[in-house]
This record gives structure tokens, C-alpha cells and sequence, in this order.
């Protein structure tokens, strides 16, 4: 309306006989205009402070294409000025892309621009630059918090069953193995009995830690439920898997006492690991539930048979629970 109102000639406003402090108090995002030949030559603070650019420096000087992070994206832009396909004709609404700092910072911005005419004649256009990183970290952190378990810091269950599909379709595509081991700490509803919730809490967040400190760069903690964890070891056989249990297992047991001082005396049994393994090779036809149900039984039958140990899944085992 002010532009309307100030700067109107044959029905469109020419923003380039706007002054900085001018652009400035009409919209505090980032603006910048170019010529017919793309060349600068509107830069306001609000984009200085977003690129790291001095208006002074680059106004008849840069081209726009060299703020994309792909030159080809500034002729996107221009076509898309004379297309509806983000807005009407002459006109851009609300297109993401990507723009490249003084520094090299990629920033995501929501662009809005404009064809500017002046007795008819095009000038050239102006775009209005939403920086769009907030927004995107925001999304990114309540993707994460879907995906996380909020007190071991591991992954949750639902991801568990995405991750796992998708590992079988990979396993079954490019025929290789990997390994599924299932873990539950024994003992441990006495944590809460004997000690209380708190401390309970503290073991649960110790297993998250020593996923942390012992898992290998493309293996992958899950918190199942309860007590219960599951960990999937792509491009892993019973050999590879049978390791990583057992450090998962050990390290638990050397950094428990830590946890739990000097309320572990008070326990009348050890907390420990009990770990079962089993291995999809691609293959063997079994499907999702069915694996998970090896891990699971396997896991049981090292609880049955004293805990604290890490046993491999075989055809012949049984185990009620």
C-alpha cells in the first residue's frame, strides 16, 4: 500500500527509488533487486546482515546468480516470473531455494518476488529473502524428538519398525546380512522397588550412554519398551553381532556401579544384560515379526539359562516365557 501509494506508475510500484532505511521499515527481511541483465543494484541491511555482503560493495557490481547456490537457479527464478506456477504472472509466492553467505553458509530462504515496470518498461525485479534456517532446525528438532526416545536419548520403537523394514528390503536387494540383537536388563525391576524410579531412570539412561560409546559408526540403539532394546548391525554375521553384544554387556557391567553407588549393595541380585542375536541374510524368506520373535526368544533363553550372557539364535530353540 505505501509502495501504491509513493511510487505507483502505470499500476506497479518501482521500489528501486525506495531509500535502505525505506526498504528497511517496510520489511525487515532481506531484499535485493536486480537489473535486466541480473546485475545488484538494491541490497538492504536486512541482507547485508543475513549474507555478510556490504551493499557498497556489490550494488552494480555481483550478479544475483552468484548468491545461488547453483547459477542455473537464478534462470528458474526468471521463468518462474513469467509463469503461474508460483504465483501470478509477473510475480513469485513463497519458492524455497537456497542462497550462499559472504562466509559460504548455505541459507534456506522462502523467496517472494516481483517484476518492476516503470512506464511500462521493465526494470528488472526485486525479491523479498525469508531466512527459512529457524524454521528448518525447528522441524528438524521435532522430527528427532518423533524419532527419540525422550530419556535414553536412543531411538524409539516406532523408528525401530521403519528402520528394520527398510534394512530387510536393502538385505533381501543387495543379498547381505545383518544382525539383530535383542537386550533386557536383569533384574531390573528391583532398581525400582528397592531403590526407587529416580535410580531406575539412571540405569535405563546408562544403557543410552553405552549405545553411545560402543556401537559401531552404522550400527543403530532402539529403546523397545521398558526395559527391553534392540539394536540393529547392518553388513553383520553372528560373528560380528556376537562381539557387539558382548561389549554392549560388559561395558554396561563396568560402568554400572558408577550409576547406582552406594545404592548397588542394596540390591539383592546383580543387575546384568541378557542379549540374544540373530542374523537376516537376505534370503531366508523370514519376515519382520518373525525376526523380531528370534531376537526376543533368544534373548529369553539367555535370561532363562542364569542371564548376564549373550546366546545366538538356533532353529532348535525353545523358551517359555
Amino acid at each position: 500500500h505505501q509502495f501504491d501509494q509513493k511510487y505507483n506508475q502505470d499500476g506497479v510500484c518501482s521500489i528501486l527509488k525506495l531509500t535502505s532505511d525505506e526498504l528497511t521499515a517496510i520489511c525487515p527481511d532481506p531484499i535485493i533487486g536486480v537489473d535486466n541483465n541480473g546485475v545488484i543494484n538494491v541490497f538492504n541491511p536486512a541482507a547485508e546482515k543475513l549474507l555478510g555482503f556490504r551493499a557498497k560493495d556489490i550494488i552494480h557490481v555481483l550478479k544475483i546468480t552468484e548468491l545461488y547456490e547453483e547459477e542455473k537457479e537464478a534462470l528458474i527464478i526468471k521463468r518462474l516470473l513469467m509463469s503461474r506456477d508460483h504465483g501470478e504472472i509477473g510475480q513469485i509466492e513463497g519458492y524455497e531455494t537456497r542462497i550462499i553467505a559472504q562466509d559460504g553458509r548455505v541459507i534456506p530462504i522462502r523467496l517472494s518476488a516481483t517484476i518492476l515496470r516503470e512506464n511500462g518498461n521493465i526494470l528488472g525485479s526485486i525479491g523479498f529473502f525469508h531466512d527459512q534456517t529457524n524454521r528448518f532446525k525447528l522441524e528438524e528438532k521435532l522430527r528427532e524428538l518423533s524419532r527419540t526416545d525422550h530419556l535414553t536419548g536412543m531411538l524409539n520403537s516406532r523408528q525401530f519398525h521403519t528402520t528394520l523394514s527398510e534394512e530387510v528390503i536393502r538385505s533381501v536387494r543387495y543379498q547381505r546380512p545383518f544382525s539383530l540383537i535383542c537386550i533386557n536388563l536383569d533384574n531390573f525391576k528391583q532398581v525400582n522397588d528397592c531403590l526407587g524410579h529416580l535410580d531406575g531412570d539412571e540405569v535405563l539412561k546408562l544403557v543410552g550412554i553405552v549405545a553411545q560409546v560402543t556401537l559401531r559408526e552404522n550400527d543403530t540403539g532402539y529403546r523397545y519398551g521398558g526395559d527391553e532394546f534392540m539394536f540393529i548391525c547392518p553388513e553383520t554375521d553372528y560373528s560380528g553381532a556376537g562381539e557387539v553384544a558382548e561389549r554392549l554387556r560388559t561395558t554396561f557391567a563396568k560402568l554400572l556401579p558408577g550409576v547406582l553407588t552406594p545404592g548397588l549393595d542394596k540390591l539383592p541380585k546383580p543387575v546384568s544384560m541378557s542379549a540374544g542375536v540373530t542374523v537376516f541374510y537376505g534370503g531366508n524368506q523370514v519376515g519382520v515379526s518373525e525376526l523380531i520373535r528370534q531376537a526376543d526368544m533368544t534373548m529369553y533363553h539367555s535370561k532363562t539359562n542364569g542371564g548376564n550372557q549373550v546366546s545366538r539364535f538356533e532353529a532348535t530353540t525353545k523358551v517359555t516365557k
